[in-house]
């Protein structure tokens, strides 16, 4: 049996890969199992992808502060673990507390907090004028409201917090940093 990564993830840059398509997997236009699932695997996988980054031996100590800034979970009275706290060391100040990675630690580690909203959108209507035929957004456009369904979590100070855009910004953040 050959050597290989389990899942073909060998680097924080797949994982995030990962992420990336179970987030784009999630959908908003019915409440299903589906989607929870999806939910619950972005969540434990941002959550190892801090750790995994910090742990990956080809970036240098350099490039693991500047993750520890960006994304670190932790206020400074934290415990942090042991396999976290040696990248931490030399930091001075403590760096400050991403709020966003805290609550999907929060989360990864304590799943009793969801709560499945519904959530009203509109949407911009675009007609379309053909041969004195009206189309309203197309041949195969329904008229009236939307329901769009989301998952929130109550989040920093008790202010209601939108996974959906969490994850949306959280992604971009790691992107910038590691692809």
């Amino acid at each position: 049996m050959t050597g290989s990564v389990i899942f073909s993830l060998s680097k924080p840059k797949d994982l995030l890969y990962k992420i990336k398509f179970e987030r784009g997997e999630i959908t908003t236009s019915e409440p299903n199992e589906r989607n929870r699932y999806q939910v619950l695997n972005v969540i434990l996988s941002l959550n190892h992808l801090f750790e995994w980054a910090l742990g990956f031996d080809e970036y240098d100590t350099e490039k693991k502060q500047e993750i520890i800034k960006l994304f670190n979970p932790y206020d400074p009275d934290s415990r942090l673990p042991w396999y976290i706290k040696k990248h931490y060391q030399g930091l001075s100040p403590f760096p400050v507390k991403n709020h966003n990675q805290s609550l999907i630690k929060e989360l990864s580690n304590n799943f009793k907090h969801f709560k499945l909203e519904k959530c009203l959108t509109s949407h911009d209507k675009k007609y379309l004028s053909v041969a004195g035929q009206m189309y309203s957004g197309g041949q195969n456009a329904y008229s009236g409201y939307f329901e769009e369904y989301g998952f929130f979590v109550e989040g920093f100070n008790g202010k209601r917090v939108d996974l959906l855009m969490l994850f949306d910004g959280l992604i971009i953040s790691w992107e910038n940093l590691i692809l």
